[in-house]
């Protein structure tokens, strides 16, 4: 019946949800399957990804897991080191663009007055480019 019946399907097995494209974190689909931003970037962390530009899709199972898929070409993104790791931080490189601290939006015009489109704060951070800083 689930093989004919979408909505039969989604209430017997669930449904599943994108909490991050393109790079950048979908609070609305996070509140909904309440993943908190902590957690997903946890899940990032093992599996190898250092800043959200690594990230065309995170997606949340019905079954509690989570699949990734990356872009074909990396942009620069938000870091999903812990803050509490400046040593690691420094390591990575910086690209000179702006993203948005909370949700990961590249910020075009790099103006740090900017209100995020997406998630309307204005806390911004530099963004990092895949790679190792050579300076260190």
């Amino acid at each position: 019946m689930s093989v004919r019946n979408q909505k039969f399907e989604a209430v017997t097995h669930g449904k599943v949800d994108t909490l991050v494209k393109e790079g950048v974190l979908d609070y609305k689909a996070m509140m909904k399957s309440r993943i908190s931003r902590e957690r997903i970037l946890a899940e990032l962390r093992s599996q190898q990804v250092f800043h959200l530009g690594e990230v065309k899709r995170l997606f949340f199972e019905a079954n509690g897991s989570f699949t990734l898929v990356k872009p074909v070409k990396a942009k620069p993104g938000l870091a999903v080191i812990p803050e509490s790791d400046p040593e690691f931080l420094q390591e990575l490189k910086p690209n000179g663009q702006l993203v948005c601290r909370e949700c990961g939006n590249l910020n075009n015009t790099n103006d740090p007055t900017r209100i995020c489109g997406i998630c309307h704060h204005t806390h911004w951070v530099a963004a990092l480019e895949t790679g190792v800083n050579k300076s260190q």
